[in-house]
């Protein structure tokens, strides 16, 4: 019978969820093991509000994200809530920005939402910096209401690389972008975004 090894030895676990569907990710680890998990939860449809559960909080949203902190031990240090009342809200991208000791987000949401007690008017693509303390720091559009963003990488230099959908016409930064139908493209947000490629 042959021998499993492992490497390392179980440290912890938690459990998150609700009546609806959710799912989380691991989006980061910092230098002292906390760890950065987001993710999203929603009801069976539109407007069919429901509680996700993690530790003692309760987040209350129709479909919306969270972005989470735990603890070396696995303790919850707190969590973000991140909604649109009325409509979707995708938290698809986290990294750990070490130089500004900071979070910063990308996804889309398609009404006005909220994440934490920072407002996001309209629809579409956004980036938000939180604060490694869970508070959001600042929010802001990129793109038009058919645009979303999905993949978020910075470089040493601190430069912002982005990955999204762009459905139609849209204006991200002073680039105008005219994308062929329902594919993806990507845009490199960095002193000005990019031309996609």
């Amino acid at each position: 019978m042959p021998t499993i090894l492992f490497s390392q030895g179980w440290q912890w676990s938690d459990h998150f969820g609700g009546p609806g569907w959710d799912y989380g990710r691991i989006g980061a680890i910092d230098a002292a093991e906390n760890v950065y998990c987001f993710g999203s939860y929603a009801g069976s449809g539109l407007d069919t509000y429901y509680g996700m559960y993690i530790g003692e909080d309760t987040l209350q949203g129709s479909r919306a994200g969270f972005v989470a902190k735990y603890s070396s031990d696995g303790s919850l240090e707190w969590v973000l809530n991140c909604v649109s009342p009325t409509a979707s809200f995708s938290l698809n991208a986290l990294v750990l920005d070490t130089v500004n000791d900071q979070l910063i987000l990308a996804g889309g949401h398609s009404a006005s939402g909220t994440i934490g007690s920072m407002s996001l008017p309209n629809s579409g693509a956004f980036i938000a910096k939180v604060s490694l303390e869970g508070d959001c720091l600042s929010a802001f559009h990129i793109g038009t209401e058919s645009t979303s963003a999905f993949g978020l990488a910075l470089d040493e230099q601190g430069n912002m690389y982005l990955t999204g959908l762009i459905g139609e016409f849209s204006m991200i930064g002073n680039d105008a972008i005219d994308p062929e139908p329902s594919l993806p493209n990507t845009i490199k947000p960095g002193p000005s975004f990019g031309r996609r490629s």
